[in-house]
């Protein structure tokens, strides 16, 4: 074969996987997106007092839940743009950790996790 034919067909194979390894989405697309983001507040920061948790997710998801610590997941206000009220003073002083899932009606999205440190 000569060389401009090699050439052709290492790209083709390179495409080729480049599209089955990104599942099928265009090229361009983020092989890595994270389907679910916090954020708000950033990891280790300060907080206190009652405070609103943000983050964005993939619209695929119907919910969006979030828990504390070792709490039991409760449910955030939004999917693209979500929000959860949490209130520190029932929290120890110190390290706390939020939780971050989506849930599309069957399964969850990965966790994401924020390390606060609260300061009432």
């Amino acid at each position: 074969m000569k060389t401009a034919t090699w050439i052709l067909f290492l790209a083709i194979i390179i495409i080729l996987s480049y599209f089955l390894l990104n599942q099928g989405k265009p090229i361009g697309t983020l092989i890595d997106n994270d389907e679910i983001t916090i954020t708000y507040p950033q990891d280790l920061q300060n907080v206190n007092g009652i405070i609103k948790v943000e983050g964005m997710a993939n619209e695929k998801f119907k919910s969006i839940e979030v828990k504390i610590n070792l709490n039991e997941w409760q449910r955030a206000e939004g999917v693209k743009n979500w929000v959860y009220t949490l209130d520190t003073i029932n929290l120890k002083n110190g390290l706390n950790i939020i939780y971050a899932r989506g849930n599309d009606g069957i399964n969850y999205s990965k966790i994401k996790a924020v390390r606060i440190n609260i300061k009432n």
